[in-house]
């Protein structure tokens, strides 16, 4: 089935597993190299896709993707795909959260086993894990994955080219292989040391040579017949997007995908303060900046023609259309030239300077690590009922970490120096 979706809807992460070449045979789409961490939180917020597939990631030699930036991108309406490899591995683990899993490998991992090696759990990641070739090489595999090696030998035992027996003792040998150094010729060569059947083992390397099974590649393909025949995808309505929490573990996430840090500035406690006042205004900030516009439409509309091009070569389109859509500038410092502009960035200065002067006059300012938990839960109801006139929300760090604070006691040293200054003496 051929989807009626634009393929510049669709994303694709893969790598040794299938090819992109083979891949479009199946599902026309933007095919990229194997995921890593900070990439569907990109592709998300640079191009709005309806769909992702993850099929191919890295496991060790950079970060591996998140499990949080697959929520957010699901909280945002987009229908996350997984198979094979690392796409089976997330999938299983957040299949119940909204991330849809494909194929044969993902329901072993689900299941935590796989027929018919039932007395062993199903969970290891070098499972699926391979050595590949560089880029430029095209992610060919050098390895064999265990998974494969699996489903081969059960496959040539119930054909009787081996028996139950030889088969149990090949896969161990397998397994207990480092997974960059499994292949056929290596486990052999072990099983023929260790006394196995050597007419067995004749027979099964003539049989691998024209059946031996590549389930992940099985499994992939399966993936993108999946989104193939989705044809109506298409973003769901907001009421229906997953809830997200957006924690202050999740802001430094985000902090580290973009190469940015929050910047300390007075002004913007003042505004934070406000609750309601901070969420607004940074929003305003980030629709209403012309330079935040202008990065926006660039992201979204001047390069889409070049999304032909090249895995390799997307990477390097993504990394430049990234720099533009951050411009140089954290979300704080859109907020802070939006305040600037809009007029009201002066009159947050002055009540953060006068704040200090009022403070430096006080000679016994708590810190607000000395205060205990009830203190905590006093200064905290303080804030809301009287400061903001609202009810306590029940995650305080979901809400301090909206507001863009590191941790609990960024917020507790705002507040308290709050509480201060609005009790001190005139």
């Amino acid at each position: 089935m051929v989807n009626k979706l634009k393929h510049e809807q669709i994303f694709i992460f893969t790598g040794p597993t299938l090819s992109p070449a083979d891949a479009k045979k199946h599902l026309d789409a933007v095919y990229l190299p194997p995921v890593k961490l900070g990439d569907i939180y990109r592709i998300t917020e640079l191009f709005k896709p309806l769909a992702i597939g993850i099929i191919d990631g890295y496991f060790n030699q950079v970060p591996a993707v998140w499990h949080k930036e697959i929520l957010w991108a699901i909280s945002r309406g987009v229908q996350v795909f997984g198979a094979a490899s690392m796409g089976a591995l997330r999938a299983a683990e957040l299949d119940t959260l909204g991330m849809i899993g494909c194929g044969e490998i993902y329901r072993a991992y689900q299941r935590g086993v796989l027929p018919p090696f039932e007395d062993e759990p199903f969970e290891d990641d070098d499972e699926v894990a391979v050595i590949h070739s560089p880029a430029e090489l095209g992610y060919l595999a050098a390895s064999d994955a265990m998974v494969n090696i699996r489903f081969s030998l059960a496959a040539a035992a119930q054909q009787s080219i081996i028996d139950d027996q030889s088969c149990e003792k090949l896969v161990r040998i397998a397994k207990d292989l480092f997974y960059a150094e499994r292949n056929y010729t290596s486990i052999l060569k072990i099983a023929v040391k260790q006394g196995l059947p050597e007419l067995q083992l004749h027979d099964l390397k003539t049989w691998l040579n024209h059946h031996s099974i590549d389930q992940k590649q099985q499994d992939a393909i399966a993936l993108l017949n999946e989104i193939s025949a989705h044809t109506d995808l298409k973003p769901s309505d907001k009421s229906e997007h997953r809830v997200f929490h957006h924690t202050s573990q999740w802001q430094s996430a985000i902090d580290e995908i973009d190469g940015t840090h929050k910047i300390k500035h007075p002004a913007l406690d003042e505004l934070r303060l406000q609750g309601e006042d901070y969420f607004q205004e940074m929003e305003q900030a980030c629709s209403s900046t012309s330079t935040y516009k202008q990065h926006q439409m660039s992201c979204h509309h001047g390069d889409i023609n070049q999304l032909h091009a090249s895995p390799e070569k997307l990477q390097q389109l993504f990394a430049k259309l990234w720099q533009q859509k951050q411009g140089g500038l954290t979300p704080d410092q859109h907020l802070l030239a939006w305040l600037e502009q809009s007029g009201k960035l002066s009159a947050l200065q002055a009540r953060a300077q006068d704040k200090r002067t009022t403070l430096m006059r006080r000679s016994n300012t708590p810190d607000s690590t000395a205060l205990n938990e009830l203190e905590q839960l006093q200064l905290t109801d303080w804030y809301f009922t009287h400061k903001l006139n609202s009810e306590m929300p029940d995650r305080i760090d979901v809400y301090y970490g909206k507001l863009g604070l590191d941790d609990s006691n960024a917020f507790y040293d705002m507040i308290l120096g709050e509480y201060f200054y609005m009790n001190s003496e005139t």
